[in-house]
């Protein structure tokens, strides 16, 4: 073979390497999802299709929603450490108290338990149960497994260290078998916990990443929880962006997701395929979703801030859009004014005012975003945030969560 050949070989790797990297950002989940929701506008779906006339009654449905369920909009972030006070009762806050460590290191302690806690959130299955022993209670699916997750981890299952118990290393999740997990997670033949053997196998996965990311995880022990001081070297101002965390997690944690798509045989993770998506690369017709792994980001939120790292939303980039997404965001406006041109009813009362319900859609999305991104009172509590209506910069601050919604027309079925 050739130096030329070899060289163009190399250089094609390189360029697949990159593009590949590219996949592990929250702006590419939206690019190509984007996508593949305007192949199902164009009608060029056999198994969806979209009415843009009713996303005025969905917006004023999620608005009641939210209205009924947080009046004051101090909604909680999505994360895992709701979970842990499934039933009322504060868990994380009772374990606190009986660590006698800094701030930092008890930051630490709890992105360990929750690293662990949301990769064994899957689907548990309808007959599966978790009894705390505790309080007596039985949970299901998520809050069940959380529980479950949060107890294996006080019992000190996680650590190699008897005098560390409240951690996880590398050491420990290596000798984690199926067998070990069923015993923790009541499962026998009469409460069956649905893949269990593959749950402990990304344990396994993610001991021999942290082993293998020292720049990310440390030396032994190498634990999750090392983040924390990851970023206190590397974030400037103490200042971690939402999509530094995201990539950084997509980056250390892409050799524990069980995927059958490779490129250069790197495992792509959480994607699947889809004709829609046309990058010209080699990562045509593939759609990133890393569904877990913004979950992941976004329980380890409270850990980063209560370590006194602030998180940071960035903003989305403005002015850069290539001539193809152009083309789709016109293409999209063009749809949504024909749509809205064969609306009638209340419903056409959206239509005629489609700028103006846009531009409270954008704000509530706004609003919404910096909520999130800011950090809340979560359940458990580990970094309180302040947030309040005039954190949104606009001056029509997320109206349509304020004021009155466009309701939906008489008899609409909102199923």
């Amino acid at each position: 073979m050739s130096i030329a050949t070899t060289w163009g070989l190399e250089s094609e790797r390189r360029r697949v390497l990159s593009a590949v990297a590219k996949l592990n950002t929250a702006a590419a989940v939206r690019e190509r999802c984007g996508m593949v929701r305007d192949w199902v506008a164009d009608g060029r779906s056999s198994h969806f299709a979209l009415d843009e006339t009713r996303l005025a009654a969905v917006a004023a449905y999620v608005a009641d929603v939210t209205r009924e369920s947080y009046p004051g909009l101090n909604i909680p972030a999505h994360s895992r450490w709701r979970h842990f006070a499934a039933g009322g009762v504060d868990r994380w806050n009772t374990l606190v108290t009986r660590i006698h460590e800094d701030a930092v290191e008890r930051a630490r302690i709890a992105a360990d338990l929750a690293t662990v806690s949301v990769l064994l959130d899957a689907g548990a299955g309808d007959r599966w149960r978790y009894r705390e022993r505790a309080s007596g209670v039985s949970f299901a699916r998520s809050e069940g497994l959380a529980v479950a997750s949060f107890d294996m981890f006080r019992a000190g299952a996680f650590s190699s260290d008897p005098d560390r118990p409240w951690r996880v290393d590398a050491a420990a999740l290596a000798r984690i078998d199926a067998a070990t997990l069923a015993r923790h997670f009541q499962v026998d033949a009469e409460n069956p916990l649905v893949g269990l053997e593959q749950r402990s196998t990304l344990l396994r996965r993610l001991g021999k990443a942290l082993v293998e990311r020292s720049d990310l995880f440390g030396p032994a022990p190498a634990r999750p929880g090392n983040l924390i001081d990851y970023f206190f070297a590397t974030a400037s101002e103490r200042r971690v962006s939402v999509a530094r965390l995201l990539t950084t997690l997509l980056d250390g944690l892409s050799s524990i997701w069980p995927s059958a798509l490779m490129a250069e045989g790197r495992p792509i993770g959480d994607a699947g395929r889809h004709p829609a998506v046309c990058a010209g690369d080699g990562t045509d017709g593939i759609v990133p979703f890393h569904k877990l792994s913004q979950w992941l980001a976004y329980s380890l939120f409270a850990p980063l801030e209560a370590a006194a790292l602030a998180i940071r939303r960035d903003p989305p980039a403005r002015g850069n859009r290539s001539a193809s997404a152009a083309r789709r965001c016109f293409g999209a406006h063009r749809r949504m004014a024909r749509a809205h041109r064969r609306a009638d009813g209340s419903v056409g009362r959206f239509g005629a005012s489609k700028i103006g319900a846009g531009r409270e859609l954008r704000h509530a999305a706004a609003a919404a975003g910096r909520h999130l991104e800011r950090g809340t009172q979560d359940c458990a509590r580990v970094a309180p945030a302040r947030w309040g209506a005039a954190h949104c910069s606009c001056r029509r601050r997320h109206r349509l969560l304020t004021a009155r919604p466009v309701h939906s027309p008489r008899g609409t079925n909102m199923r």
